[in-house]
């Protein structure tokens, strides 16, 4: 029997309203870029620029002040690596991470949020280099009922996280006022 926590079908969980919402009041208007999207996922997020994975986010540029990251958790079933029948060794959300902070550091954009869909994913920032006093996380004290076209309503199995990588002030205090009623807000260590 297939682990429940760590079972599904898809790669494919979409970012509810409310938290959109809470990410583009952080960024003071509309999420320029979602690097790792589709048309279906984008009636809510409604970035200006976004990739599916047709094209391949990871190797298109990231350009704009602003780009929102809810990486896929593994590769689709008709990847030619691991197929979806196969255990995904993409390690997708690390690869994104990676180039949210890449895009960041290169000054591709000036301020960034990453999804992470568990707890999990923290350790990843132990193979990237940061600034700790660039980065901020929300530890969410409820886990979030993401959304999938055509699906019935699904129960959350992880604990999420919302990072936030900016040299602004403002938009620092912006995070932490919106975010401070949801959770945990905190810096990592230097």
């Amino acid at each position: 029997m297939a682990n429940p926590l760590h079972s599904n079908k898809t790669a494919e969980w979409y970012t509810p309203d409310s938290i959109v919402r809470d990410v583009e009041r952080v960024f003071g208007g509309r999420i320029y870029l979602d690097p790792c999207s589709c048309a279906e996922a984008q009636r809510v997020v409604k970035a200006r620029t976004f990739y599916t994975a047709d094209v391949n986010g990871l190797m298109e540029p990231w350009h704009g002040p602003t780009v929102y990251v809810n990486p896929p958790s593994k590769c689709g079933d008709d990847h030619p690596v691991c197929g979806g029948h196969k255990r995904c060794t993409c390690k997708l959300p690390l690869r994104f991470m990676k180039r949210t902070f890449e895009a960041f550091y290169e000054e591709e954009v000036e301020h960034a949020m990453y999804m992470g869909f568990n707890l999990g994913q923290l350790k990843y920032l132990s193979r990237i280099w940061y600034n700790p006093e660039h980065v901020r996380f929300v530890l969410l004290h409820k886990r979030i009922k993401f959304w999938q076209p055509n699906a019935d309503k699904n129960n959350p199995t992880q604990d999420n996280f919302l990072m936030l990588l900016t040299e602004d002030m403002k938009t620092r205090t912006k995070f932490d006022e919106i975010f401070s009623e949801q959770g945990i807000v905190c810096s990592p260590l230097g």
